[in-house]
């Protein structure tokens, strides 16, 4: 089960557009699932998220999932609101002059990265859910990597065809995977010998895309 809550997300003027992704360390641990949220919003918003882990948060609404051992995650705003739980936390324009001080454009945001995180763990699949461009090559090279839940193996999508490997968080070499318009990666590394969760990165000719494995 994963909990996300939506708690203080939508303050902000003009421009602002960043919300903090909020984890528990361990028992239980939530950092997957921040990540995977990460890539969805990076994927589908043009949120600028903020990864944030703790040992504790007990005032936030999802302490409650955490003290009976359930994986849950919150996003919310940078800034804290200036009249949080007062009359004049309303609803505002983009602009904010004289008015209320939420965000409906920058919940919008949050709202379609939520969504976007259901469906993949649903089984949705899109006809790309990374890309990632390379302004400095003379031809640029797109990654598209469409994941799925279960055992069906991630497919990567090359334009144009070049050879593609993958690497750990840490920068490490995970599995060469050759070159295609199509390859596919079935969670193995270089032995054969499935990898655990994690965040993991497609990289061809300088470009890269990133890509949340949930086990």
């Amino acid at each position: 089960m994963l909990a996300i809550n939506h708690d203080m997300n939508s303050y902000g003027t003009a421009g602002r557009d960043s919300i903090r992704v909020v984890g528990k360390r361990s028992n239980p641990p939530c950092s997957t699932w921040v990540d995977f949220y990460l890539a969805q919003a990076d994927t589908f918003t043009d949120l600028k998220c903020r990864r944030e882990i703790v040992d504790q948060q007990a005032s936030s609404d999802h302490h409650s999932f955490w003290q009976y051992g359930y994986t849950a995650i919150r996003d919310r705003y940078l800034d804290r609101d200036p009249v949080y739980h007062t009359t004049g936390d309303t609803i505002g324009p983009f602009e904010y002059y004289m008015c209320g001080t939420n965000n409906i454009p920058m919940y919008t945001e949050a709202i379609k990265a939520t969504v976007a995180t259901l469906a993949k763990l649903a089984g949705a699949h899109a006809e790309s859910t990374g890309v990632a461009e390379s302004r400095s090559l003379p031809v640029p090279v797109a990654i598209r990597v469409a994941p799925c839940v279960g055992r069906t193996p991630v497919r990567v999508r090359l334009f144009p065809t070049t050879p593609v490997s993958v690497y750990n968080a840490a920068g490490r070499l995970v599995r060469s995977l050759g070159a295609g318009r199509a390859v596919f990666w079935d969670g193995r590394d270089l032995s054969g010998t499935a990898v655990g969760s994690g965040v993991y990165y497609f990289r061809a000719a300088g470009t890269s895309a990133r890509f949340v494995l949930a086990r």
